[in-house]
């Protein structure tokens, strides 16, 4: 391959870049190139070439370049930059007396394609560095970069490519708040926002929330989001905190649409996140703090950051499983205090009297793991821990392996679906009986079994 230089003049002399353009962009989404009729393909390739012929043939900075196969001489890959003058972060025809010190001269790489047969050979990233010399060339350091994909294909590219988002108004640092969220609302017949525009209903200056995308039954916008007006049956995705998108959602009499968990990475704070739990772990495993403590920390220095927001810490946590600690510790404590944790303990020891001590560390194993299949595992540890240190008492051994396998068997609750809240998630998407669970779940516990019993007493001898 080779670089063909600018592309100004070959624009109208024939559609090659237009026709890559349009077949890398246009025919590979959604299978448009199965139902495209030979006259819509013409009409769609005019109609490319016609935009770049005004984009990159007119008076000013500006100009494209292609890259041709050596053999064929085919356009395999095009891409383009003009400069356009912005308003803060929005590209304005003109220049008013009233906004004359807020604007700026921004070139803008658009029409950046490679033909589906030419991937994969580094094309892209080529053309992409020319581009950009191109525009250094013009005196700029900094040039707005035009991308349409999925929110998750524009949070990959920006995060490798370290690109950085820009707002829909001057001087808002939306992208600043740590409590981000993006959603999706659809627009119901009769709602405030039809027939309203982005610019007409102020959602960025009244209440900090910006329109990423509008969908329109696959339709593609030549206008400027923020310009276009909505209609009844369009979809949303806004961006904003959780409160301000409350208050647009109902203010606008919108529908949300089902949480889909799309979320603003913070990437600048994912090397500080990660060296905070890392520390905390470091502290933890030397004995410097207890793990507990250690993790909380983390959890303060998270707020404290700017990380996590409050209000997420909060619904993260599993309330249920807090209660049920604070309703089980206490049974734990009356079973061991009442002599019920000496009784048990003294029942499995009389049953397996005779016996060595890895024969008692097994059947409190397999009791444990039991156990595990018709309570919660929280609640079964609670509860056996007390029992395994009773045991290793009696027995005159160290508690350490009989505590590690009661976490163990705690864990290993396979037979039921009422075991773990995971076995009760996938019953009813998969279409599964109380009574297929022990075909997988008895073969699983058996070799549990029979590989941890060996490894618990390898690293934790009697």
């Amino acid at each position: 391959m080779s670089c063909g230089g600018a592309f100004v003049s070959a624009v109208w002399r024939d559609a090659s870049a237009a026709e890559v353009f349009v077949e890398a962009f246009f025919l590979r989404k959604g299978g448009a190139a199965d139902v495209i009729t030979k006259s819509e393909l013409a009409y769609l390739n005019g109609a490319q070439k016609r935009d770049m012929v005004g984009r990159y043939n007119k008076r000013g900075l500006c100009a494209m370049y292609v890259i041709r196969d050596d053999d064929t001489g085919k356009v395999v890959g095009c891409v383009g930059a003009d400069v356009q003058t912005f308003k803060g972060t929005v590209p304005v025809k003109r220049a008013t007396d009233a906004t004359k010190g807020e604007v700026a001269d921004r070139p803008v790489i658009a029409n950046l394609a490679t033909a589906p047969a030419a991937r994969r050979r580094g094309l892209a990233k080529k053309l992409m560095a020319r581009i950009e010399e191109e525009c250094k060339e013009w005196g700029f350091e900094e040039a707005v970069l035009v991308v349409e994909a999925k929110p998750e294909g524009i949070e990959k590219l920006s995060a490798a490519l370290k690109l950085e988002f820009v707002t829909s108004e001057p001087g808002e640092d939306l992208l600043n708040k740590s409590d981000l969220e993006m959603r999706e609302v659809v627009v119901p017949d009769g709602a405030r926002a039809t027939g309203r525009s982005a610019n007409v209903l102020s959602l960025l200056k009244r209440n900090g929330v910006s329109l990423l995308g509008l969908s329109r039954q696959g339709e593609r916008f030549r206008e400027r989001l923020r310009r276009q007006q909505i209609q009844p049956g369009d979809v949303l995705l806004l961006l904003g905190s959780a409160d301000s998108l409350s208050e647009v959602t109902q203010r606008l009499g919108v529908l949300p649409l089902a949480e889909r968990g799309l979320s603003v990475l913070q990437r600048e704070k994912a090397l500080l996140a990660t060296g905070v739990f890392a520390g905390a772990i470091l502290l933890a495993s030397f004995g410097v703090v207890y793990l507990t403590v250690a993790l909380g920390c983390v959890v303060a220095l998270y707020v404290l950051f700017g990380i996590v927001p409050l209000r997420e810490i909060y619904t993260s946590v599993e309330w249920s499983v807090i209660v049920l600690l604070g309703a089980l510790i206490p049974i734990g404590t009356a079973l061991e205090t009442s002599g019920g944790t000496a009784l048990i303990a003294g029942t499995v020891v009389s049953l397996a009297s005779g016996y060595s001590a890895v024969v008692v560390l097994t059947l409190l194993m397999i009791v444990t793991m039991t156990l595990s299949d018709v309570m919660n595992n929280t609640a079964t540890a609670v509860i056996a821990a007390p029992i395994a240190i009773d045991i290793a008492t009696r027995l005159q051994v160290s508690p350490d392996p009989f505590l590690m396998a009661v976490a163990v068997a705690a864990s290993c609750a396979f037979l039921t679906p009422i075991g773990h809240k995971n076995n009760t998630l996938i019953m009813g998407p998969g279409g599964y009986r109380f009574g297929d669970y022990w075909r997988m779940g008895l073969p699983l516990e058996i070799l549990v079994v029979a590989v941890g019993v060996p490894t618990i007493l390898l690293f934790w001898p009697l």
